[in-house]
């Protein structure tokens, strides 16, 4: 009996074709990326963070602009009762981390100007610089983390931090915790996540 082999035909590359390839895939890729930190990166920022006494130090001298330890808007142009903020005008907003009553006990919470359990924590308008304070209570950290605001925060426990964030384009833009700090609050909007809304 005779075996028959077959041999399939010998299909000859270029040597560079995989290298093409590859390049082609990388170029790809680092448009992806520019594409989206350029395209969604609606918002610029910038972020200093200051020990908790040398911000009361400074709130009290009326350098800070903000009423930190009340968590309301301290400046001219500041947020109103509904924690929105002027077009064209610089305004700040406060917001405190503290704890606050929950279905599983006492969790931490990011407190804005519409109060806590609001699932939009501040609202700005476009064209807006708005001055954001973080005064952490609480006795671990947190981040503000925002990927679609080019943020990613932390704020060290029993500190406060200040960044800037201007609003070019209006929007929903969603906000977390990064650090895992209770169950309730990092699954509930208006606690550890929520939105900072921009409106036209």
């Amino acid at each position: 009996m005779a075996i028959t082999t077959y041999e399939r035909p010998r299909r000859d590359h270029h040597p560079l074709a995989g290298l093409a390839l590859l390049v082609g895939l990388a170029l790809f890729a680092a448009g992806v990326v520019f594409g989206v930190t350029a395209g969604v990166g609606a918002i610029w920022s910038s972020v200093t963070s200051i020990p908790a006494s040398a911000s009361a130090s400074a709130s009290a001298a009326g350098s800070s602009g903000a009423s930190v330890a009340g968590g309301t808007a301290g400046a001219a142009g500041a947020s109103g009762a509904g924690g929105t903020a002027a077009s064209g005008a610089a305004s700040t907003v406060s917001v405190v981390i503290r704890n606050v009553p929950t279905p599983e006990g006492p969790e931490p919470a990011f407190v804005g100007p519409s109060g806590v359990g609001s699932a939009t924590l501040f609202t700005a308008k476009v064209g807006t610089t708005l001055k954001v304070t973080v005064k952490n209570e609480n006795s671990m950290p947190h981040t503000f983390t925002s990927p679609t605001l080019n943020l990613s925060v932390t704020i060290a426990p029993d500190a406060t931090t200040t960044f800037t964030v201007t609003a070019k384009t209006a929007g929903t833009f969603s906000y977390w915790c990064n650090i895992p700090c209770g169950g309730w609050v990092m699954s509930h909007n208006g606690y550890m996540r929520g939105d900072v809304t921009v409106v036209a």
